[in-house]
């Protein structure tokens, strides 16, 4: 009979926390014994046990007793099952009380001959991930991200790749270094249990990371990970993508303003502070909010002006700040928006020749063109378009081409002129909708020769 020997354990590293494992040994020698029970023959099999010579951290074992891994029940309930002289496999799992750490594994045949190999397995402890550094990021820096991990322990070995990944996030990182960390070998492969390791985070993979509050996984061999409960914060630079309306007619009543936000991240302590032309100034309310994790990401605020009764037109800054991690934009998001008086009649009295035909006139003030859309005016009640706007200039800041101009010129209706009559008429701006100039302002109608 051939002497017992082990020459292989698979798989070598296991995490059992994650469920039911098939170990098989491959050998020589390993045989049962043919019992004679009353005339009824059976077999005693070869037994499996398992000594634990270093703990999971890597520290030397003081001396635990060996576990034997129970037979079982002959049929569907066996866990060790001999399949041959050089074959013999045994399964494991959560419900056996076999410790975390390295072991030397033993075949026992009957008659009492053996063979053992020494640091043949590793059970896996289930890691813990008692801090990380740093705990948030920019996601929209343009710079490579390092984050050390703390706990463990992490088993670190060439049969599998240790990752780092973010909850629900779009790559996953190699492990690129690792300190405190125990050396020892399993079978014929060298193995760490280490305490930190870290990795890194290119820029362009950084930037694709979805925003928000999420928790580290660290896998350092299938089915066994590492999972925090602390939350990392990936952080985005928000912007504003437009403001509505962009211009606003201080003749109107107290206004509401929206903002388009995108990527706005905030939580119950850390909600944006707006402010309105230096200022600070409340906000309405957030809107389109999607929760994850617990924080939010927005796409809207709104906050109302009141009317301030403006004689010209102001630019103001419009900006949010008291971000989650304000460091992580170079400035805060920042839009424009302008508050426009009423159009400005300053010609109030016309005088109009009855033997005009076609009649215009030249009204002088302030008015808004915005793009292709002229101010309109209102004579007795019937709207005229502009034939010509003249002397422009820019409105800075504005959405599109805003101008502001000072005289149009307009065509009165033939069926207007009377002579003597007065003809009231106001100038209404394209943009802010609504916004009509307040004079009392008429066309005087002459005498007829």
């Amino acid at each position: 009979m051939p002497q017992a020997e082990i020459d292989s354990v698979e798989p070598a590293l296991v995490c059992l926390e994650d469920g039911p494992a098939t170990f098989t040994v491959r050998g020589t020698g390993f045989t049962p014994t043919v019992l004679d029970l009353l005339g009824d023959a059976s077999f005693a099999l070869p037994r499996v046990l398992l000594v634990r010579t270093r703990m999971a951290d890597g520290t030397w074992d003081p001396g635990s007793p060996p576990f034997e891994i129970p037979a079982g029940e002959i049929g569907a309930g066996m866990r060790v099952r001999w399949m041959g002289p050089r074959k013999i496999e045994f399964d494991m799992g959560p419900d056996l009380p076999v410790p975390p750490g390295l072991y030397s594994v033993i075949i026992e045949n009957p008659d009492g001959s053996r063979a053992e190999m020494g640091r043949a397995l590793y059970l896996a402890a289930q890691p813990v991930i008692n801090s990380f550094s740093p705990d948030s990021a920019c996601r929209d820096s343009g710079e490579d991200l390092t984050i050390a991990v703390y706990g463990g322990p992490f088993v670190i070995s060439d049969r599998y790749l240790t990752v780092f990944f973010l909850e629900d996030g779009a790559w996953a990182y190699p492990l690129d270094r690792a300190s405190d960390c125990v050396s020892m070998s399993l079978q014929d492969e060298a193995l760490e249990v280490c305490r930190r390791v870290v990795f890194d985070m290119p820029a362009e993979y950084v930037g694709s990371e979805p925003p928000g509050m999420h928790r580290v996984l660290v896998d350092t061999r299938p089915g066994c990970l590492a999972i925090s409960t602390r939350r990392f914060v990936m952080d985005p630079c928000p912007a504003i993508d437009a403001i509505s309306p962009m211009i606003a007619c201080d003749s109107e009543e107290p206004r509401t303003f929206t903002l388009e936000m995108r990527d706005l991240l905030v939580d119950p302590v850390h909600e944006p502070a707006l402010t309105v032309g230096g200022a600070g100034h409340p906000i309405d309310s957030l809107g389109g909010c999607v929760e994850i994790d617990s924080g939010s990401l927005c796409e809207t605020i709104d906050f109302t002006l009141p009317r301030q009764s403006r004689t010209g037109f102001e630019r103001m800054d419009v900006a949010i700040g008291g971000l989650l991690t304000g460091e992580c934009c170079s400035h805060d998001p920042v839009t424009s928006l302008v508050l426009a008086p009423p159009p400005v009649v300053r010609s109030t009295s016309i005088l109009l020749s009855p033997d005009l035909d076609p009649a215009s006139v030249t009204i002088h003030g302030g008015f808004i063109r915005h793009g292709t859309s002229t101010p309109v005016v209102t004579m007795a009640g019937r709207i005229v378009l502009p034939e010509s706007v003249a002397y422009c200039e820019y409105i800075e800041g504005a959405v599109g081409v805003a101008l502001l101009c000072e005289q149009i010129d307009v065509p009165v209706p033939a069926d207007l002129i009377v002579p003597g009559a007065e003809i009231p008429f106001t100038v209404t701006n394209p943009d802010p909708v609504g916004c009509t100039s307040t004079e009392e302002a008429f066309i005087r109608v002459g005498e007829a020769p």
